[in-house]
C-alpha cells in the first residue's frame, strides 16, 4: 500500500539550493543532519527532537556537506574554506 498523504514534512526554509552541496544525511541512528548556512541541526525521527550541533562562523562557512560515520554517532562536517570538522554527536564535542 502507498499512503497518499504524507507522515511528516521536512521544513528547511534556509537550505542552499545547489547541485553541488551535500546538505543533509541519514545516519543509523536514525537522525537526519541537516546544514542550513552556518548552522548544523540533527533531527531525531523516533522522538522528533531536535538538536543544534554547531555554528561556524562566517570566516569557515557556510557549511557545504554534512556525512554520518557507519556508527551513528560520529558526523563530518565540511566547510567552505575545505577544512572537514569531525563531531562526536553523543558528546556533543569535536
Amino acid at each position: 500500500m502507498i499512503l497518499q498523504t504524507s507522515e511528516r514534512t521536512l521544513d528547511a526554509p534556509d537550505i542552499l539550493d545547489d547541485f553541488y552541496l551535500n546538505l543533509l544525511d541519514w545516519g543509523s541512528g536514525n537522525v537526519l543532519s541537516i546544514a542550513l548556512e552556518n548552522t548544523v541541526y540533527l533531527w531525531n525521527a523516533s522522538d522528533s527532537s531536535t538538536l543544534e550541533l554547531v555554528t561556524v562562523d562566517d570566516e569557515h562557512g557556510p557549511v557545504t556537506s554534512v556525512s554520518w560515520a557507519p556508527d551513528g554517532r560520529h558526523l563530518a562536517v565540511g566547510l567552505n574554506n575545505s577544512l572537514v570538522q569531525l563531531w562526536d554527536t553523543t558528546a556533543n564535542k569535536q
